[in-house]
């Protein structure tokens, strides 16, 4: 775990993962933007996001985000004009992040 991808392996896949609180009234607005950036990340704009899962409760959001590696990461966030524009909107504030790397379980050896 690191608290910057960028102590990572740039060639290892790359998991973020954070919470973040809406500021007051701004809840409804920041679900829009999420939806937006997620459906930007399921395009084929990005295609090293692998995953893109945001969760909602209340004024709470948790977001999940798996990248193929530092570079795909790096498209999502710093050649990204929506993202720019979604982050000096100021709707949250981060209460935790964190970066992992590493790679995916093996194939299951049981069927259900």
């Amino acid at each position: 775990m690191a608290t910057s991808y960028k102590d990572l392996n740039p060639k290892a896949a790359i998991v973020a993962a954070g919470t973040l609180v809406a500021k007051p009234g701004k809840a409804n607005e920041l679900a829009q933007w999420f939806a937006n950036l997620k459906a930007r990340a399921d395009s084929d704009i990005e295609p090293g996001t692998l995953r893109y899962h945001i969760v909602r409760n209340g004024d709470l959001f948790a977001v999940w985000e798996e990248y193929a590696n530092a570079e795909a990461l790096e498209l999502h966030v710093e050649q990204n004009e929506l993202f720019k524009e979604f982050i000096a909107l100021e709707l949250f504030e981060l209460t935790k992040s964190a970066f992992y790397s590493g790679n995916s379980l093996p194939v299951p050896t049981k069927s259900f």
